[in-house]
């Protein structure tokens, strides 16, 4: 259970971002886009566990004295520190390995990722919003292997969706630590955070407008289901931006755990589903 604990097995439903070019593309049922994006996803796994135990060593003072924080693996000492690090080498070499057999463009791309991530935690985690667009970058970087292994053009409204989605997600992140200011690394204030994230919260709303507005003219979408999906967004954001205010949970603990973002989630999967494959 420590080991688990370790390597942030809930975090990695965040590498489902590799598989979203095939979603969107309409080809979840061909076999020759879709394996390589499940085979990058479980690579990309591996060394992004290899990342979270490096940023719980460069942590660990502060994890130690932080009040939920404390209960990881590493801060509680349920797993010794050289050990965590034999692991952080095992899975993040293993990781890169097989990308590099998969794709040499992928692995340059992880490469970029696991370096762009290491300087994250040793230091630019401290800088304001430098900080939050390199998380979101991180999942950007996702997309784009994806799109690599499988063979996919991304499109540029998927790209800054995501983008804008992972930075208001981070935000919310940073808006949660407030409450321990103590341990947080970047010093926000209360009303920089909120202010950003209405701006990212408006900025989605916006360019899935723009979106679905030129997905309509171009394409054979039903023009009802568009409408109902900005809707659903517009919900769910508006929910979010609620949650983040009354609660200290992380943002993929919430995005779990609360009913109505869930549903919403769900929901609008459902309907672009039903457009893209039906």
């Amino acid at each position: 259970m420590a080991f688990i604990n370790l390597i942030r097995l809930r975090q990695l439903i965040k590498n489902v971002f590799i598989i979203l070019p095939v979603f969107f593309a309409g080809l979840l049922s061909d076999s020759t886009a879709l394996l390589p994006a499940l085979k990058a996803f479980v690579y990309f796994s591996l060394i992004s566990s290899g990342v979270y135990i490096f940023n719980d060593l460069c942590d660990l003072p502060y994890d130690q004295q932080h009040p939920t924080k404390k209960h990881r693996a590493l801060a509680a000492g349920l797993i010794d520190p050289s050990t965590a690090k034999v692991l952080m080498l095992l899975l993040t070499t293993t990781g890169l390995m097989l990308l590099f057999f998969q794709s040499l463009t992928a692995f340059y791309w992880a490469v970029a990722y696991l370096a762009m991530n290491l300087l994250y935690s040793i230091k630019l985690k401290t800088i304001k919003i430098l900080d939050v667009l390199i998380v979101a970058f991180g999942f950007v970087i996702r997309l784009i292997i994806g799109s690599i292994v499988s063979s996919i053009i991304l499109t540029q409204w998927l790209i800054w969706m995501v983008m804008l989605c992972a930075s208001l997600v981070a935000l919310s992140k940073r808006r949660s630590d407030l409450v321990t200011p103590q341990y947080t690394k970047a010093k926000y204030n209360l009303k920089l955070v909120e202010l950003l994230m209405l701006g990212c919260s408006l900025a989605i709303i916006g360019t899935y407008l723009v979106f679905i507005s030129q997905a309509d003219s171009t394409q054979d979408h039903n023009p009802l289901l568009l409408l109902l999906s900005a809707v659903i967004v517009a919900t769910s954001i508006k929910r979010f931006l609620q949650v983040s205010k009354m609660t200290t949970l992380s943002p993929v603990t919430i995005f779990f755990k609360d009913p109505v973002i869930l549903v919403s989630m769900i929901v609008w999967f459902g309907t672009f589903y039903w457009m893209i494959y039906l």
